[in-house]
């Protein structure tokens, strides 16, 4: 394995733990942060309640705002922050829905797949993982082949 995929292993384990020092620490061995890693930085930090989620959510924001092509209508531009600062609130599950949304039809299958990987706060506190399971899965019955693909 390359350096290059050993520091890619060991951002996803980083993220799995959940710790955003960890997480921080390996995103910084990686030759570039992606978008779609950026939004795991800035998950781990809201699931983790880090004193610099804020800063994080508005980075990720402007980092979507300027990365994607072409450049994105107002109505847009609007709905990234909001379901930004949904996602880390008491409307994760709508906040998750409007981003895979933007990113199924910007066609950002990594966002996608980012946005899969962590399971919203709130199903996470009532300890409903088997409920988020079955809801994933009812998804990738349900989205034809051509939108973006589950992990």
């Amino acid at each position: 394995m390359t350096s290059q995929g050993h520091a890619v292993s060991m951002f996803a384990m980083a993220v799995k733990t959940g710790s955003p020092n960890i997480v921080v620490a390996a995103a910084a061995e990686l030759p570039r942060l992606s978008l779609a890693d950026a939004l795991l930085v800035w998950l781990v930090f809201a699931r983790a309640g880090a004193p610099y989620t804020e800063a994080a959510a508005v980075r990720w924001a402007a980092r979507y705002l300027t990365d994607v092509r072409p450049t994105p209508r107002p109505r847009e531009a609007h709905l990234v922050p909001s379901a930004d600062w949904a996602l880390a609130g008491p409307s994760a599950a709508a906040g998750r829905e409007a981003l895979h949304s933007l990113a199924i039809r910007r066609r950002l299958d990594e966002v996608c797949r980012a946005l899969d990987e962590l399971e919203p706060p709130e199903l996470q506190r009532v300890g409903s993982r088997a409920v988020w399971l079955r809801l994933v899965s009812a998804c990738r019955v349900l989205r034809p082949a051509n939108q973006c693909p589950r992990s």
